[in-house]
């Protein structure tokens, strides 16, 4: 009978390097204004953010409010996600508000664009959304902004970053009324973040991990770094929630 070699604790991967992380599910969004994890990317006047996301399946009560991802400069220009979980009460009686809304532009003044892609996103499926100076392309249909015209923002943009768990509201807002009371309503895949509409200006494409450390962060596929909360905080995640 021939013999067989066994060599103990061998390390056969490429380059014998152990991976430093391990891709998981998702992570949920921040429940307050000083948590958060940024992309270190500024919004730039044709900024384009893709993300796959899936939802909790769950219909919010009064008490719950929904979240933000995305960017917001000091100047009222931003792209931005808002994932709806309240009632309007602006008009009688109360509306229960439970969608997905877009804004990109500038707030401060009329060069600025909204559109309403889903009355009840809480619907426990997967969805991706594309938003460009293009329009808006929603689990592949593609939506025009109102005007049928992007009009750049032409005040300067400051610096602004994309949040990847919520929106960069930190330096403006005294409270937490933009940020969710349901962390894992809204279960980040991949954020994709372009300084403009072709792929070639892909600057971050982060997807959700566990390091080695156990540390649940973003890794980018393109600078190849780790995105962690900027409190050491753990955010809500596949692997900290069922």
């Amino acid at each position: 009978m021939g013999k067989s070699l066994v060599i103990k604790k061998a390390d056969f991967s490429t380059n014998g390097i152990l991976a430093q992380h391990a891709e998981i599910g998702w992570i949920g969004l921040s429940a307050t204004r000083l948590s958060f994890i940024s992309s270190g990317i500024t919004l730039k006047n044709r900024s384009r953010l893709v993300i796959d996301f899936s939802t909790k399946e769950f219909v919010p009560t009064e008490n719950d409010r929904g979240g933000y991802i995305g960017a917001v400069a000091n100047n009222g220009h931003v792209l931005a996600l808002w994932f709806t979980a309240k009632y309007n009460t602006a008009v009688s009686p109360p509306i229960l508000a439970r969608g997905l809304q877009v804004v990109y532009g500038n707030t401060n003044s009329s060069r600025s664009h909204s559109l309403t892609l889903s009355s009840n996103i809480y619907d426990g499926n997967r969805h991706t959304v594309d938003v460009s100076p293009e329009g808006v392309n929603f689990d592949g249909t593609q939506y025009s902004w109102p005007d049928q015209t992007f009009v750049n923002n032409d005040r300067g943009l400051g610096t602004a970053f994309f949040y990847l768990d919520s929106a960069n509201w930190i330096t403006s807002l005294p409270n937490d009324d933009y940020f969710t009371t349901q962390p894992d309503m809204v279960r980040i895949h991949q954020v994709r973040i372009y300084d403009d509409t072709d792929e070639a200006s892909l600057v971050f494409d982060g997807v959700p991990v566990r390091k080695t450390d156990g540390t649940i962060c973003y890794y980018d596929r393109v600078s190849r770094n780790y995105f962690t909360r900027n409190d050491g905080s753990t955010p809500v995640s596949s692997e900290t929630t069922e």
